[in-house]
């Protein structure tokens, strides 16, 4: 099943195959096959909320999508702070908070540009995430969190035009894709997770799922901007140097097909 799945990532997005496999798996059947049934178990689960709590939120979320500080009332903002202290919690003096400054033309912009090169991103996109809530005083430009599935954060201060921000929320959403898949079928050995190889895309020492975050988040970069013909002579170059940092005793079998095969296929 997964390698059949696996096998149209070449051509697809595979987030709306994979979500009721793992739904399924997990038992749970409300609120049908969606990103908001997986999101309400890890607010039960993880963040320890109740349905009362969480459900007025993900509704909100939805609706608006694009998500600034003045749109989340008072009510809910306990919950969204947690959440953001969640999102930075690994950044030393961290003030992340949510943006009240408007940039709804430039996120519009940014889909709008998505819409134009690569209609199924956009329709992924729209159809599968959450939310995409806009951040200040975070020290990263753009972050996704398997704790928080469905939401992009992305970093206003960080983005300036609209072709950047639409490259980070691809970016972001190929991060979502991946959760997804690492929960149907591990990617990583047990025995390995904590086996830190330098990344060059980072600059930094990283453990395999990290790594294989790195390559699948530049396999869908690859992938989009050359559809437009934009340059992409250097993801791939980062690509490649990633590929090679994995001892292939560290991944599962559903992990080495993805270095083996699926991300090879762009270089």
């Amino acid at each position: 099943m997964i390698d059949d799945i696996l096998e149209n990532i070449k051509s697809e997005w595979i987030i709306g195959q994979c979500l009721p496999h793992i739904i399924r798996s997990l038992e749970a059947t409300r609120k049908g096959y969606c990103i908001q049934t997986l999101l309400a178990l890890n607010f039960e689960t993880q963040f320890d909320f109740l349905p009362e709590q969480y459900e007025a939120l993900f509704e909100l979320l939805k609706k608006k999508f694009i998500v600034f500080g003045n749109d989340i009332p008072v009510g809910h903002l306990p919950y969204m702070q947690y959440i953001l202290r969640n999102a930075d919690k690994n950044r030393i003096n961290s003030q992340i908070t949510f943006s009240d400054i408007d940039c709804n033309d430039c996120l519009k912009d940014a889909l709008a540009a998505i819409k134009k090169i690569d209609e199924e991103s956009h329709e992924v996109i729209l159809k599968y995430m959450l939310c995409i809530i806009s951040v200040k005083f975070a020290k990263f430009q753009s972050t996704s969190l398997p704790r928080m599935l469905g939401a992009i954060f992305l970093n206003v201060e960080s983005f300036n035009n609209e072709a950047d921000t639409a490259i980070a929320i691809i970016h972001e959403t190929a991060h979502q894709e991946l959760f997804l898949i690492n929960m149907m079928d591990p990617l990583v050995e047990q025995s390995s997770k904590n086996e830190f190889s330098y990344s060059s895309l980072q600059e930094t020492e990283r453990p395999p799922i990290g790594r294989l975050h790195s390559c699948h988040a530049l396999y869908r970069m690859i992938k989009f901007q050359g559809q437009d013909d934009s340059p992409v002579d250097e993801l791939k170059v980062a690509l490649e140097n990633t590929l090679r940092s994995f001892r292939k005793t560290s991944l599962t079998e559903v992990g080495k097909k993805l270095v083996d095969s699926i991300y090879p296929s762009v270089i």
